[in-house]
């Protein structure tokens, strides 16, 4: 299914009219037999024995963005298709028509991506006029865009989708703000809590440490007195050995004289 004529600024050349919807061309293909030209989305269902259903409304938001970038070059092989379609003839001139006679017409695509149509949310708000081969992103950041996202004029600080905006309530935001922080206070009142009660322990721990550590340096200076008065000792006995030594020695050479 194409564009809607009303959706174009000025009047649009019938060049570019689907044959079958009477609508401007999305994704068009062309017999190049009779060089009618046609939305693929409506030959296709010809091939396959169905006909394409033109009483729905023309290209809505959610199509015509992927539709449009097909202007850009998708230019996919449709030949696997093909091959399981039957010839029909065209609707508009009631000439043979076979899946393999089809071909992408690249004049006609420029043409098309040159004209200017109305956003897709113009219904919204946004009456802009862009480029067909810019509508798709155009529509995914326009700000009337329903799924885009915006502030609450407000200023409550509210950040939502624009279809949301009808059931947005600013009191209630607020409320719910107001128990994320509080639940957020007690959590950190918690931590706080937590922290105190490990910096008592490690206190009681440092002081028992303390403790400890005074107990061995009495220790150690215990010891350091005993082997004090263990070399004294040992100084005496060595004197009390070299004094019967040299005592032993005189009394030896006195009995050589004697």
């Amino acid at each position: 299914m194409g564009y809607d004529l009303n959706r174009f600024r000025g009047p649009v050349s019938s060049v570019v009219i689907c044959c079958i919807c009477q609508s401007v061309l999305d994704d068009p293909i062309q017999s190049y037999a009779c060089k009618h030209v046609y939305c693929r989305s409506c030959i296709t269902p010809l091939f396959n024995g169905t006909t394409a259903n033109t009483n729905e409304g023309s290209n809505t938001p959610a199509s015509s963005s992927s539709s449009s970038s097909s202007l850009s070059g998708n230019t996919n092989n449709h030949s696997a298709a093909a091959a399981s379609q039957q010839a029909i003839t065209c609707p508009k001139c009631k000439k043979a028509l076979a899946p393999s006679d089809l071909e992408i017409p690249k004049s006609v695509k420029t043409f098309l991506s040159n004209l200017e149509i109305k956003c897709d949310f113009a219904s919204n708000g946004c009456y802009q006029y862009v480029k067909l081969e810019d509508l798709g992103s155009h529509s995914e950041s326009c700000s009337f865009n329903p799924e885009n996202s915006l502030t609450c004029a407000n200023n409550c600080g509210a950040v939502m989708k624009r279809k949301e905006t009808a059931t947005h309530c600013c009191l209630n935001y607020l409320q719910s703000v107001i128990s994320e922080r509080d639940a957020y206070i007690d959590e950190i009142v918690k931590e706080c809590r937590e922290l105190k009660s490990e910096n008592r322990r490690l206190k009681t721990n440092n002081g028992k440490l303390k403790e400890e550590v005074e107990k061995q340096r009495d220790e150690i200076r215990k010891l350091k007195s005993e082997l004090d008065s263990k070399k004294g000792l040992t100084s005496l006995l060595k004197f009390d050995l070299l004094y019967s030594q040299s005592k032993a020695v005189s009394e030896e050479h006195r009995n050589d004289f004697g």
